[in-house]
């Protein structure tokens, strides 16, 4: 009995010295919401832990915890996606391929093969579809751990011999100008999972090209790892060394690991093109 009564005195003086020092919460003030997922997989909604500032008249919510992982809406990172304005040097922006919005294509070096494979969802009129999940972790330095998971079907792809997706010779598939005059597209599906540091939980999150090409500072994101997976069927063209439009098919493997930002990195490049039989 004396323990607990030693208890409730300890919360009860604990609360008096939050008021005092942040002044009663008013009524009509918001209190914080912090969604987080436990280690289970349960979506935990806590709400509270907001105290009003005497001093600036706003109310002022505590810091969540160092751990936490939090569900953001996929949108918040498809809606990034194809946005980031790649300066060209004259003021204006580079547009890799014309008609397509900018996003990552994926090269193979030792084949002297480039891959490109609409893993968002950007270009219309396939039927894309597009489903996945977003997540961050607080991390101690208050920076937060984003975790990407992207999977879509029937996603417009093509390959070619180099690495210029623009100009170089199609040996897979077709670009969007020769499907657009009735060349068949190749369509496949896709699964991307990428992890990065954010500056901050709740910050916004980048377009993967920005992410990619600017990232890795102290107070930018910064890369942790990727990988990204492909198939798709489509037809074969001369380039490949076979008779033009034999069946094919794509396999695209990539694997890129850079622990705890920039570092050593692990890469694994295959785009694997063969007939189909």
């Amino acid at each position: 009995m004396t323990a607990r009564y030693g208890v409730k005195v300890f919360l009860s003086v604990a609360t008096l010295a939050a008021f005092v020092l942040f002044g009663a919460l008013p009524a009509t003030a918001a209190t914080c919401t912090d969604r987080y997922v436990t280690e289970e997989g349960t979506l935990v909604i806590d709400q509270g832990g907001a105290f009003y500032d005497s001093v600036t008249g706003e109310a002022v919510c505590l810091p969540f915890k160092t751990g936490k992982t939090v569900q953001r809406p996929l949108s918040d990172f498809l809606d990034r996606q194809a946005t980031f304005c790649f300066p060209d040097g004259s003021g204006g922006c580079l547009i890799f391929i014309p008609g397509i919005p900018n996003f990552l294509d994926w090269r193979d070096a030792g084949r002297n093969r480039t891959a490109v494979v609409d893993y968002a969802g950007l270009v219309s009129g396939f039927g894309t579809v597009v489903t996945g999940s977003v997540t961050e972790t607080r991390q101690k330095d208050g920076r937060a751990l984003v975790r990407v998971g992207l999977d879509a079907s029937n996603a417009f792809n093509w390959v070619v011999s180099g690495n210029d997706t623009a100009t170089s010779s199609v040996i897979f598939g077709n670009r969007l100008d020769a499907v657009q005059v009735g060349a068949e597209p190749a369509l496949g599906s896709s699964s991307f999972r990428i992890e990065f540091f954010n500056s901050a939980m709740g910050a916004p999150l980048l377009d993967l090209v920005e992410l990619l090409t600017f990232g890795g500072g102290t107070n930018s994101p910064t890369l942790r790892s990727r990988t990204f997976t492909s198939d798709a069927l489509g037809e074969l063209h001369a380039a490949f060394g076979v008779v033009e439009g034999t069946p094919g098919e794509a396999t695209v493997t990539m694997l890129n690991l850079q622990m705890n930002g920039p570092g050593p990195t692990v890469p694994v490049e295959n785009i694997m093109v063969e007939i189909v039989p």
